[in-house]
């Protein structure tokens, strides 16, 4: 989800960006709890020199129109419990998203990166 100007899916002239279909980092999942589909933004990235330029703005409100089209009851994205990753927290609650506390996880591969 990192707008790039040769990107089909980004307008330089209007400075729309659109997630990628099939990107695995903005996925739809289902949930009873959620009350049926909804997307994750598993990972969201906006390179430093496009920072402070509302580019994770639009990505956002791509993201929510693209949920509004397929009918998404929620979005969930995630955002480290860490003061490391304030900045990015509070942009997200900017953008109307609530903390919901951390995530768990299982690492069935310890030697893998990132696990």
């Amino acid at each position: 989800m990192v707008p790039e100007a040769e990107d089909e899916h980004h307008d330089s002239g209007s400075g729309r960006v659109t997630p990628r279909a099939g990107d695995p980092r903005l996925v739809e999942s289902f949930a009873i709890y959620a009350n049926g589909t909804y997307g994750v933004i598993n990972e969201m990235y906006v390179a430093p020199p496009f920072r402070s330029q509302g580019v994770g703005g639009r990505l956002i409100a791509a993201v929510k129109d693209l949920a509004a089209r397929r009918g998404w009851g929620r979005i969930d994205v995630t955002a480290p419990e860490s003061p490391a990753w304030d900045r990015t927290r509070r942009f997200h609650e900017s953008q109307g998203f609530v903390f919901t506390g951390p995530k768990l996880k299982f690492v069935l591969n310890p030697g893998r990166t990132g696990a």
